[in-house]
């Protein structure tokens, strides 16, 4: 089985609202009570107050919910459902947060992320986050 999925960690890379959510709910909240999440997560969303940019036709650009899973735990998921994940791959790289096309230009960010995607899966720590989409490999368990 082969299945892809949008990356949390990428979440990390792109410096904005998105960054100060994985903050608040991945790794600080766990240890708060109720009221304590709210406020750093208000305090956090503040430092980073920035709202993403989506290109035109994006899932993300509707607004719509969307649930990002960490290339980290996903074996864990899948051997819940009775699969193993044999690998990774990853996909869609992005050279610089995304909100630098800005500062860098489009066409200069268009040629950097393709050199980028160029250099995918090089099992390269850094796709782990620099990469808003993995695709994972899986199978069933071989019979005894």
């Amino acid at each position: 089985m082969i299945a892809t999925f949008p990356n949390i960690l990428f979440d990390l890379f792109t410096v904005n609202a998105f960054t100060a959510g994985f903050i608040a709910e991945q790794l600080v909240s766990p240890a708060l009570s109720g009221d304590e999440k709210s406020t750093v997560s208000q305090a956090l969303h503040q430092l980073h107050p920035a709202q993403p940019i989506f290109p035109e036709g994006s899932v993300y650009a509707t607004r719509l919910p969307t649930r990002r899973y960490n290339p980290l735990t996903i074996a864990d998921e899948f051997a819940c459902h009775g699969l193993i994940v044999e690998s990774l791959r990853f996909m869609n790289s992005h050279a610089v947060p995304p909100q630098f096309a800005a500062i860098l230009g489009q066409e200069r960010l268009k040629a950097l992320n393709q050199a980028a995607e160029q250099r995918l899966n090089d099992c390269h720590w850094r796709e782990y986050f620099t990469c808003s989409t993995f695709m994972a490999v899986a199978r069933l368990p071989s019979p005894l």
